[in-house]
């Protein structure tokens, strides 16, 4: 499997969940729900669909802004700055190269695996404070004929000449702090972080007892579990269970090899109330095929990139 580089966002608290306040806006505009797209369209009052450009009249917390620390973000590795000392390595718990039960299911913004015990799926090192646990992993992609440009990733990778690295792919594993359950994670600063990758999209490995097989097979099998995009009055944790499937994989496949190099930066949330700590609704008569689902690139706002490498 091939990876061009992971990063670790740490940090995503001051991100896109407060539903209040969605609540209180869709209710002045007599919407039955509301619900996000990336699709670069206008606000329809009656679906209350809201592009990546409206996003923030879901949540004051989606604006460009510094104090929102937004998400995803160009990682030009010519400004990284060289935090090797001060970055420790990061260290995986023994769980992440076993074979684990997973939960695929449409959210209707992507592709999520639960992972149905992630207790020992730890990680800690980089700038984390403590030890965090996954909890889920998702992806973000292109169209087909993006993805064939290399484009598909919600972070943008530019090499410390200037060239910008083909992503078609991006994986977000998201962990929480070990201690905490994920309602109070949710609501605790720096309680939730998420490893990032850049990988390619591939085909079935021939080996079906390599430890890329079942991760492979996914990957290689992703439209059909995306196609028909599902929405409607009911939460995504509610889906019917032909509506989800259980694979058993080794999260340890979705990562580089080499962990000692990564970037780290603090982020939020790149989607407002789609995640595992809020309810997505769905509509049931919609269907279109979920492509292009990376939110496009913010502002940096002069936060610092942190590389636990040098430039050589």
């Amino acid at each position: 499997m091939t990876h061009h580089c992971v990063l670790l966002t740490a940090a995503l608290l001051t991100a896109c969940v407060h539903l209040s306040v969605a609540g209180i806006f869709a209710q002045r505009l007599r919407c039955t729900f509301q619900t996000f797209v990336y699709e670069d369209e206008r606000i329809r009052v009656h679906r209350c669909e809201f592009a990546p450009q409206s996003w923030w009249q879901m949540s004051h917390h989606c604006k460009d802004l510094p104090e929102n620390r937004p998400s995803p973000i160009g990682i030009e590795l010519s400004v990284c700055q060289n935090k090797s000392e001060q970055l420790k390595p990061i260290e995986l718990g023994g769980g992440w190269s076993e074979n684990r039960k997973f939960v695929v299911w449409n959210n209707g913004h992507s592709i999520q695996a639960d992972a149905v015990d992630g207790a020992d799926l730890t990680v800690t090192g980089g700038h984390l404070r403590g030890t965090y646990n996954c909890i889920q992993f998702h992806f973000h992609w292109g169209s087909e004929a993006n993805m064939e440009k290399g484009i598909g990733s919600e972070h943008r990778l530019v090499d410390a000449a200037g060239k910008e690295v083909p992503t078609p792919l991006e994986v977000h594993i998201v962990c929480k702090r070990r201690e905490l359950n994920v309602k109070q994670a949710v609501s605790t600063p720096d309680a939730i972080a998420v490893l990032g990758g850049f990988i390619q999209p591939m085909k079935p490995a021939d080996n079906e007892t390599s430890a890329d097989y079942a991760i492979s097979e996914l990957l290689a099998n992703m439209t059909g579990l995306l196609i028909p995009v599902k929405r409607g009055p009911h939460s995504g944790r509610q889906l019917r269970d032909e509506d989800a499937s259980t694979v058993q994989l080794q999260l340890r496949g979705l990562l580089p090899d080499n962990l000692q190099r990564f970037v780290n930066y603090d982020g939020a949330f790149t989607t407002p109330g789609c995640n595992p700590f809020t309810s997505a609704f769905f509509d049931k008569a919609k269907t279109r095929p979920m492509v292009n689902n990376f939110r496009p690139v913010m502002s940096r706002h002069g936060r610092e990139i942190r590389c636990s490498f040098g430039s050589s």
